[in-house]
């Protein structure tokens, strides 16, 4: 159905108010998470928030996730924001970056974790490595290639230490596309070694759903700045500030906003602390060396 200019301005102006027009339905707020994960896991852990936020809005609040299926599925909602398909995304640092240079974006929260964020290179338990160039020769994964915290970071401290993933690995590295598929491969025996998302790894850990006794962490990562909760310019800034406030209520001490948060992986949130300029210097520079 195509909407004519003036319905579509009256739908707009409904929007932007926060209220209700007579015959005009006030349009559902489509929001993009990122897939770092299986789609049922995503979907069951932001269902709490998803129908918080649809309480508070008082409209419909649909979710979008890129088809884990596909490797460009990182990208996929970069594409899906830039194109205006989604309103509100769950971004990496990288994504954030790259969805914030291809249309203006406000950046709304970050979980207080988020400003230091750090990567856990692994192995299986007795493997007795115990730094990075201890996994020299082992066959390795990483995640996504647009991850962050699976691939992004992780390959620049490799770099860094004078480890070349192409030529000191047994054979070239491989690409789960999730966080919790490296630690299956890993435990599985396909790969000796894998980089994964240090708050996946403890939450599998809280949640009794990760074994100590089977796994080792070789190395964790410095800190880095990472996942961004944003939104488009072009939503109202009503609209915009109604979900950020609703991100920002949430109290641990609450006990009807527990389950939110426990589904969100966060304790509280924050208003952004761009600390971005680094990552975005870091990047750059893996981009450079590439050509």
């Amino acid at each position: 159905m195509v909407m004519g200019y003036r319905a579509g301005w009256l739908v707009f102006a409904c929007w932007a108010i926060g209220g209700a027009c007579q015959g005009a339905e006030l349009p559902a707020i489509r929001i993009g998470l990122l897939p770092d994960d299986s789609a049922e896991t995503l979907l069951s852990r932001f269902e709490p928030m998803r129908s918080r936020l649809e309480k508070t809005l008082q409209r419909s609040v649909k979710v979008v996730i890129p088809s884990l299926d596909r490797a460009s599925s990182y990208k996929d909602l970069v594409e899906a924001f830039a194109e205006g398909k989604i309103d509100i995304a769950y971004f990496g640092g990288a994504t954030f970056l790259e969805a914030s240079d291809r249309t203006p974006t406000a950046p709304l929260v970050m979980r207080r974790l988020d400003g230091k964020f750090r990567s856990y290179f692994i192995t299986r338990a007795g493997s007795k490595a115990s730094s990075l160039e201890d996994l020299k020769g082992m066959r390795f994964a990483f995640g996504s290639e647009d991850s962050t915290s699976g691939y992004l970071m992780p390959l620049y401290y490799l770099k860094e230490m004078g480890i070349d993933p192409d030529k000191d690995f047994d054979g070239l590295p491989q690409f789960s596309g999730t966080h919790r598929k490296t630690l299956e491969w890993v435990l599985s025996g396909r790969v000796d070694a894998g980089v994964v998302n240090g708050q996946v790894f403890d939450r599998l850990l809280r949640e009794k759903k990760l074994d100590l006794k089977k796994i080792d962490i070789a190395w964790v990562s410095p800190a880095f700045p990472d996942y961004m909760w944003a939104a488009r310019e072009d939503v109202p800034p009503e609209v915009r500030k109604r979900i950020q406030q609703t991100f920002l209520d949430l109290k641990p001490s609450d006990n009807l906003d527990v389950p939110v948060l426990d589904g969100l992986g966060a304790d509280f949130y924050v208003l952004p602390e761009l600390q971005f300029e680094r990552l975005k210097h870091i990047l750059d520079k893996l981009v450079r060396k590439k050509q």
